[in-house]
Order: C-alpha cells, then structure tokens, then sequence
C-alpha cells in the first residue's frame, strides 16, 4: 500500500510547494543548505544577545527565501525577528523533506529487492 508524501509546506497560515524528489527542488534545497552553513560560521559569538537572535532569525528566514522563493522566509517565520518561531518553520520544514528523503530510499530499496529476486530466478 502506498503512502501519501506530503509536498506543501503549510506553515503560519502559508502555503509552498517543495518536493525533494524533484531534482530542481533539491537543487534549491542543497544550495540554500550550503547558504546556511557559511552564514551560520559568521554568527556572532560575543556582544548583545538581540544582534545574535536577529542575525539566526535572518539566516532562516534566508534559507527558506532561498528554498521556497523570495518573501518566503518572512511569511513562514512572520516579519519578526523571532528566533523560536524561525526555528520552529525550520524544524516543520526539515521534518517533511525527511519523510520525502525516505520515500526516495524506501522505493529504491523496493526496487532493488524486486530486480534482485528476478535475477535470481532468472539465473536458475
């Protein structure tokens, strides 16, 4: 029986389409990833505590503009720079691409175990 993958990403009332098993979805998925990591390394680790919590509330909101389309980050995490609610779309978002990631794994090991069975009986 099949099981049905999401590929909307409802959150803070919107709406985006996004599906990791599409190779241009994951291409924007991978580069806003990358964007993620270098911004994160420039994350301050000293001074105020409100320029930290802007600066990983902007890195955020980067990554889903960078994913989803521009504007996306401040409709999904509000115009705020709210570090809890950004993180919050983060781990939503994270969650769904990883039920999509498994579905890829999980057909080709379906596969696989199929083409396995019919080279094996073929053999014989």
């Amino acid at each position: 029986m099949s099981q049905e993958i999401n590929t909307v990403f409802c959150h803070n009332g919107q709406e985006y389409h996004f599906d990791v098993r599409d190779a241009e979805d994951m291409g924007r998925f991978e580069r806003a990833l990358e964007v993620l990591g270098a911004r994160e390394k420039e994350t301050p680790k000293t001074g105020k505590a409100s320029e930290m919590l802007k600066h990983n509330a902007d890195m955020i909101k980067e990554f889903f503009d960078n994913c989803l389309g521009s504007g996306a980050g401040a409709a999904v995490c509000t115009e705020k720079s709210n570090v809890g609610l950004c993180y919050d779309a983060y781990m939503a978002f994270i969650d769904m691409v990883n039920q999509q990631k498994d579905s890829i794994v999980n057909a080709g090991d379906t596969i696989r175990q199929y083409t396995a069975g019919r080279a094996k009986r073929n053999s014989k």
